[in-house]
């Protein structure tokens, strides 16, 4: 989180009181931070977020819940979308929580990608100076829209994906099993998929650097990575089978799991599909009947 977008955020957003208090942990990797987007019934339409702070002298009173919250139980700080107004966009505000506040409970979620990532959050007459919050109240969303622009391309998962599919296409040359023109062009056709998603993600690299505004661009790369993903777990599932039915080779298992969740963390897939159709594409919205 640090890397990926919280920093960035902070750096671009935060007062120089904050950037002083947050950054130098972060630089270090001192601390963890968490993100508080997701809710029970407000997953991916963030618009739609529950979770209230409420003024109270020169405090915010925070009260709701989040949920698939990575690293809860390890961060330090939460990243925290909260509501402060009416409904929609403009009565959000962002909060940057200490987890050790009182009133903070954080409960476990089993999941495939691994036990400790996910996390309940209960947030009950949580309170939390004023100077916690972000940037102005009712002004969150382009802070927002900026932060998950970085967010969605920040880890190099791409990167992971070609170096187990490396992997797995020298443990099939090993076992004479890499013969063939179907495991070529499969392994080809997952390599170009890493490569692309690369590239792509190297373009919205190059626009942070030059400053230029968030665009459509981060959702075309957001996809790229997950069709890496996927494409190098198929190919691995397809001719190396075994690998995915026991703990025996914990790079490649791990990445299977991995990839499942890659179209959700961060912003479904789907969603990004739809946010490319509309801003990239400029297509039309559907007609309902």
């Amino acid at each position: 989180m640090n890397v990926n977008f919280i920093g960035m955020t902070i750096i671009r957003y935060g007062t120089a009181e904050q950037k002083a208090r947050y950054l130098p942990d972060m630089a270090a990797g001192r601390v963890i931070w968490c993100q508080g987007f997701s809710e029970p019934d407000a997953g991916s339409d963030l618009a739609a977020l529950q979770t209230r702070a409420r003024v109270s002298g020169d405090e915010y009173v925070i009260n709701g819940a989040k949920v698939w919250t990575s690293y809860a139980a390890l961060a330090k700080y939460c990243f925290l979308l909260a509501r402060t107004g009416g409904p929609g966009k403009a009565g959000i505000a962002i909060f940057l929580v200490p987890m050790d506040s009182p009133g903070i409970t954080v409960r476990p979620i089993s999941a495939l990608v691994g036990e400790g990532d996910l996390h309940e959050v209960f947030f009950d007459d949580v309170r939390v100076p004023g100077d916690c919050r972000l940037g102005q109240e009712g002004e969150a969303w382009p802070i927002i829209t900026y932060a998950l622009a970085n967010e969605r391309v920040g880890i190099a998962r791409y990167a992971f994906a070609r170096r187990v599919l490396d992997g797995m296409v020298a443990e099939l040359k090993q076992g004479g099993r890499f013969q063939g023109a179907v495991v070529k062009a499969r392994a080809g056709r997952a390599l170009a998929a890493c490569e692309a998603a690369r590239m792509q993600v190297y373009r919205i690299v190059h626009e942070r650097a030059s400053n230029l505004p968030p665009s459509a661009e981060s959702s075309l790369a957001r996809v790229a990575v997950v069709n890496a993903e996927h494409a190098v777990a198929d190919f691995g599932l397809d001719f190396l089978p075994e690998t995915y039915t026991g703990r025996d080779f914990p790079m490649h298992l791990s990445h299977h799991e991995r990839a499942i969740a890659s179209g959700i963390a961060s912003g479904a897939a789907e969603v990004q599909l739809n946010l490319i159709a509309r801003n990239y594409l400029r297509l039309p919205s559907g007609v309902r009947q």
